[in-house]
C-alpha cells in the first residue's frame, strides 16, 4: 500500500549543479504510518547514493512531512 501510495502522489524535484545533486521531495501521504514507512525507506535510498541515469546527479529523497524537524 505505501508503494503504491508513493507512486501516485505528488513529488517535487530540484537540481543543484553546484553539488551534483537531485532532491525529490515527495509530498505527503494519505496518513502517519504511510509517511513513516516513506521516511524509512529513503533512509535507505539515500545510503545508495544514486545516480539520476545519463548525469552525475547523485539523487537525494526526501519526505514534505519531515521538511522542518530535526527527524
Amino acid at each position: 500500500m505505501v508503494v503504491k501510495q508513493i507512486i501516485a502522489s505528488n513529488a517535487d524535484l530540484s537540481t543543484d549543479y553546484q553539488n551534483n545533486t537531485l532532491t525529490i521531495t515527495l509530498h505527503s501521504l494519505s496518513a502517519q504510518r504511510f509517511d513513516n514507512a516513506a521516511f524509512e525507506l529513503t533512509k535507505i535510498l539515500n545510503e545508495s547514493k544514486t545516480q539520476f541515469p545519463g548525469t552525475n546527479l547523485k539523487m537525494i529523497f526526501k519526505i514534505s512531512a519531515f521538511s522542518n524537524c530535526a527527524r
